[in-house]
């Protein structure tokens, strides 16, 4: 499968549809409330650059240097800790409740 949207990637990870690998905000709601585990903390990817390209010769409006100045101060927290990993049994095919149940 293939998305161009990152809420539906998280969707399709908690329906089970297979792994994803998505930004810590966009996941954060589903890995604390159990329904997405981390796999491999150890293993993430290197955090991507952001950069503000704006004319020189032009003064910065207020409302931009407040932004600017936002993101460089979340540029410079800590990451947020890894999440727990959670063991969970795995879930059982539909045959074997079949043949669990007769």
């Amino acid at each position: 499968m293939r998305f161009n949207d990152g809420e539906a990637i998280v969707q399709a990870a908690v329906l089970g549809l297979g792994l994803a690998q998505v930004p810590d905000y966009m996941a954060a709601a589903e890995l604390s409330a159990g329904r997405l585990v981390e796999l491999l903390p150890r293993h993430r990817p290197p955090a991507m650059p952001i950069h503000a390209v704006m004319p020189a010769n032009r003064l910065v409006p207020p409302r931009v240097r407040v932004l600017l100045d936002a993101l460089q101060t979340l540029a410079d927290a800590p990451p947020p800790p890894a999440a727990k990993a959670v063991r969970r049994t795995p879930r059982r095919r539909t045959s074997d409740r079949l043949r669990a149940a007769t």
